[in-house]
């Protein structure tokens, strides 16, 4: 009978032993598959952040364009406001002379 709570108790403390291995074990495998999740995740960060930094050289260059585009529009508006000034100021020219002629 000795023998045998003796081999039970052996018996225990190696199922609790290699229990906790199991546990450390699949502990291990868990944190590997993290590391690997995580390294992947890192990855596709810095793709997302090559995408941005694309994204933002194109949008701040269509920016320019725009604001370039807006001040050639402004000088085109006052350059045909100076023309119709022109114009009108012409036509009171052509009727000043027709009245003089008249």
């Amino acid at each position: 009978y000795t023998e045998l709570k003796a081999l039970q108790t052996v018996m225990d403390t190696n199922l609790v032993r290699r229990a906790k291995h199991i546990a450390v074990t699949s502990g291990e495998v868990d944190m590997n598959s993290l590391r690997a999740e995580l390294a992947k995740l890192e990855g596709a960060l810095k793709s997302v952040q090559n995408d941005e930094a694309i994204a933002r050289k194109g949008y701040d260059s269509i920016a320019d364009k725009f604001r370039k585009a807006s001040t050639s529009l402004e000088t085109a508006r006052a350059e045909i406001e100076k023309l119709r000034n022109a114009q009108d100021s012409m036509k009171l020219s052509v009727s000043e002379r027709e009245q003089l002629m008249e």
